[in-house]
């Protein structure tokens, strides 16, 4: 007896019967077990999905009593995905698009090594959004910084897209190009709910995504400008405090480490030193505390330098020549190779016939 393709049902015992040994009497053999084993085969899961163009798509591949399978996936008549990531027996595909749509199977040769044992088909069927999709659906951004929305309509990059947004106008300075929202230097008045809107789907209908939330949080802290600067010994020093969003706050200004000049006034977050001198070198700080009454809240350091003057050098200081001989005074400005140096005479005029070359004046003749 054969059993071609034998199944499940097909296990048992058989018994070989005649009655050609004795006419009217069975003669029975000894009773013949057949166990049917069954194929290994991965499993998968789901068989079947329907995803939507650029959203995600899983399936999971495992072999049943083999955690430990090595189990890989190839899509029929077709690639994988570039994108596609398969791993431990679990195929992602992150943003899935019509061209990967089809069969995918699961294989290994775990079970007998050189004979690859392959799944069945998981099906996945793409579905095309017909709205524009948004990312992020919602942010919050730091006043002055910039915001951006991006929006698109799956498997249709060329489509046209615009946004508005809802209750108002979009501002002046906002950029709306190839789907892509741009506003820079928020604040609180670009808060609100922002549509991407199309009309490519049914010409002459609009199609709007769903709403994307812009929160415009103000900084907590005062902002200074400049964070440090260098003057001179007699000069102005001059820093501005504020804080955004808030242009009426009370800002103060203090000193590290000491007092600040009496000369300096303080108006509106802005700190003035007339002619500074090296005392007035240091560490300012400004603060208020009007974003939690009873609170200070304290700017980042502003750093002030102060140096000296530059001088000019002459050599030598003094001389003494005789008449008709020639007189040499040499100028310089340390650390200025190219500055621009002239002499004159106190109390009277140089010697016509003197020259004064590069910080070199040189007197013939002298008398």
């Amino acid at each position: 007896m054969t059993i071609p393709q034998a199944k499940s049902t097909d296990e048992g015992t058989y018994i070989c019967e005649t009655d050609d040994i004795h006419p009217g009497h069975t003669i029975s053999s000894p009773p013949a077990l057949i166990h049917v084993q069954n194929h290994e085969v991965p499993v998968i899961d789901p068989p079947l999905q329907t995803a939507m163009a650029g959203k995600p798509a899983e399936i999971h591949c495992w072999l049943p009593n083999r955690p430990y399978a090595s189990l890989r996936w190839r899509k029929e008549e077709g690639k994988i995905a570039e994108d596609a990531i398969d791993k431990d027996g679990t195929l992602t595909i992150p943003n899935i698009k019509s061209s990967d749509e089809g069969n995918y199977i699961c294989f290994t040769d775990d079970i007998h090594p050189g004979h690859t044992v392959s799944s069945a088909p998981a099906h996945i069927l793409v579905e095309h959004s017909q709205v524009p999709e948004i990312n992020p659906p919602q942010q919050t951004v730091v006043a002055n910084q910039t915001a951006q929305i991006n929006c698109w309509l799956p498997d249709r990059p060329y489509a046209t897209l615009q946004w508005r947004k809802e209750d108002g106008d979009l501002s002046d300075k906002a950029v709306d190009k190839d789907g892509i929202l741009t506003i820079p230097n928020v604040n609180s008045t670009d808060e609100g709910t922002y549509v991407c809107f199309t009309e490519d789907v049914h010409p002459g209908h609009i199609i709007s995504s769903a709403p994307a939330l812009i929160h415009v949080q103000n900084p907590q802290i005062p902002q200074v400008d400049p964070s440090q600067q260098t003057v001179t010994v007699n000069s102005v020093v001059r820093i501005s405090c504020r804080l955004p969003g808030r242009p009426y706050a009370t800002l103060q200004w203090r000193k590290e480490g000491g007092d600040i000049s009496d000369k300096a006034t303080d108006n509106d977050g802005v700190l003035t030193i007339p002619d500074v001198n090296i005392s007035d070198e240091g560490t300012y700080v400004c603060f208020t505390d009007d974003v939690h009454p009873g609170h200070t809240i304290s700017s980042a350091p502003a750093l002030v330098h102060v140096k000296k003057p530059d001088v000019l050098v002459i050599d030598p200081p003094q001389q003494t020549v005789t008449i008709n001989e020639t007189a040499q005074i040499q100028c310089s400005a340390p650390n200025r190779p190219y500055v621009t140096l002239r002499w004159r005479k106190q109390d009277g005029v140089i010697n016509e016939n003197a020259t004064d070359i590069s910080g070199f004046l040189t007197i013939p003749q002298a008398r």
